[in-house]
């Protein structure tokens, strides 16, 4: 890979994004995930020797005792206990950049809306894990030099978004209503419309790179050099 080397995924889940790793160059993947039930799934995959998997929090990722160019939280942010000890350890393992890929709120006006949403959608996730961009740029400035940000905008159908949930009928319908009863300014916002009788409104995704010092000095450096 042009970006580097080597490459940890922090909260894997099932491990289905190292394939990806390994077709886009890297040499070596680390996989971290926390849950023996998601660790137990990665090894049915028997991925190759230069994948490995280590069964930890990203708030331990130091008892992996590795190092890589790229550490990486793909939707996993929101699940850690403590961003600020899992982003330093994320930080301590990284040679070149750290990056965190999460659903932003797209405006601060939506706010109120997405919380709720998402929160009586995922029971038991906390309103302090639904996230500005500007949110996860502050946490991740604290450790870094900086950061650049990639956005990706999306649709999502709402009925289906809420099939993979264990809500009953009643609290998926109330859901529903919640979206449809949006004030324009939000349903503006959000493009949330109707098509095919479907209910649609926008996702956006951030990805937030945080650079490493020496890294970026060394990138700044080799972009400024003569092309033979």
């Amino acid at each position: 890979s042009r970006y580097g080397k080597t490459i940890c995924d922090v909260g894997s889940g099932t491990g289905i994004i190292a394939s990806h790793f390994l077709t886009a160059g890297f040499k070596e993947v680390v996989l971290t995930e926390p849950s023996e039930d998601m660790c137990t799934q990665i090894r049915r995959k028997q991925f190759p020797s230069s994948v490995s998997l280590f069964a930890l929090p990203a708030e331990r990722l130091s008892e992996a005792e590795r190092s890589v160019d790229i550490t990486v939280s793909k939707n996993s942010f929101h699940h850690f206990f403590d961003h600020d000890l899992s982003l330093r350890n994320m930080v301590q393992m990284s040679d070149k950049a750290v990056a965190v890929v999460e659903v932003v709120v797209p405006d601060d006006r939506c706010k109120e809306y997405i919380t709720e949403l998402v929160t009586r959608k995922e029971i038991g996730r906390s309103s302090t894990t639904i996230y500005s961009i500007r949110d996860l740029e502050t946490y991740i400035n604290l450790h870094t030099d900086g950061t650049r940000t990639l956005i990706c905008d999306q649709y999502i159908e709402i009925e289906a978004w809420l099939q993979n949930s264990d809500l009953s009928s009643t609290e998926k319908q109330d859901l529903l209503k919640l979206v449809a009863s949006q004030p324009r300014d939000i349903r503006k916002v959000m493009q949330i419309h109707n098509h095919r009788g479907k209910t649609y409104q926008l996702r956006r995704i951030a990805m937030v790179v945080g650079m490493i010092k020496e890294a970026e000095q060394a990138i700044a450096t080799t972009a400024n050099e003569p092309r033979e």
